[in-house]
Formats: C-alpha cells, structure tokens, sequence
C-alpha cells in the first residue's frame, strides 16, 4: 500500500529539483526504513536511493525526518568538472538560495537567509503564483508551466524507491504502467 508513505508526502519538492538539474532518470535502486518513529507514525521515516541518468550521471537521494532541527532540503550538484552548485531550502517554505555557488547578485540574499531569525513568518508566495500560472494556463488554453506528465517524473522516482525496496533490485525507468 502506498498511502501514507512519508516520501510521497515530504520527498516531492527535493525530488523534483533532482530530477530537474540531473534531466530524465533511468534506474533508481533504493531502501527505505522507520528507524525512529514507529512508535507513533506508520510510514518510513528514513529513505536512500542511487538514481542513474540518461546522460550517464550518478544521483543520491537521502531523505530522513529522524534528526533535529529540521534541515530541510538541499539539492547539490558536482559536475565532471569540479564545479558544484547548491540549492537549500533550510526550513520548508523558505525561499531557496544557491549555499555552494556565488551567484552575482545573490550575494545579499544568502547572507540575509543565512543569518539568525529575523523575525518573517509566513511563506513566500510560491503556492500563491503557481496557482496564478496555472489558471492563467487555463484562461490562455495553454500548457502550464508544470504538467502533469512532468509531475509524474518526480512520483515515479519515489515508486521506484518503494519498489526497489520491496524487491531488493534496481528498478528501470520508465516503469511499466497497469492497466
């Protein structure tokens, strides 16, 4: 059963960075565990994948809710040639900001989020402006920015991750559709 699975619900937003930076996954061989909080929660709270390219690129996903302070998420990147960028999400709902690689400009920014509380509650207003897009797509007759069938690359992903859990191999991409 899939319901409830805690990467599903948590997992996404990182997953679909990955996938993103990375282009189109090929196989994905992964574990997941609850390893501190069966106690009071029915799904995993821990989660780890290798994810390899079409381009031929290697992945690691890590996902865990087992340690304190929440960290959030990160999406780092290392390229053939040294070079490495970052994207960190420290608390969910925070603005992203590039921690590894100096975007000119950005400068301020980062030391701004990097610094102590300053005070903001709330979120930004991503969710707001995706739903602007999307009905804007609407009223348009035009794609949305995010389709559906581009969704369903991240979701795939975390299937692949129950499923090479469950069955101990490594599963290819894309996976078979039922029905």
């Amino acid at each position: 059963m899939i319901a409830g699975k805690w990467l599903l619900d948590r997992g996404c937003p990182a997953i679909d960075h990955f996938q993103w930076f990375m282009g189109r996954a090929v196989e994905v061989s992964g574990r997941y565990a609850t390893l501190r909080h069966g106690a009071y929660i029915d799904v995993e709270d821990t989660a780890v994948a290798t994810v390899r390219f079409e381009s031929g690129a290697l992945g690691v996903i890590q996902a865990s809710s087992t340690f304190q302070p929440a960290y959030g998420f990160r999406v780092a990147v290392h390229g053939d040639t040294g070079a490495t960028i970052s994207v960190w999400e420290r608390n969910e709902g925070e603005l992203g900001v590039n921690d590894v690689w100096s975007i000119p400009g950005e400068e301020m920014l980062r030391e701004h989020w990097l610094a102590e509380d300053d005070g903001k509650e709330g979120f930004p207003d991503y969710h707001i402006l995706q739903i602007q897009e999307f009905l804007r797509s609407v009223l348009a007759d035009r794609e949305p920015a995010v389709t559906g069938a581009e969704a369903r690359k991240s979701l795939e992903i975390i299937l692949a991750i129950y499923e090479s859990s469950r069955t101990g191999l490594p599963i290819s991409l894309p996976m078979p559709t039922s029905g």
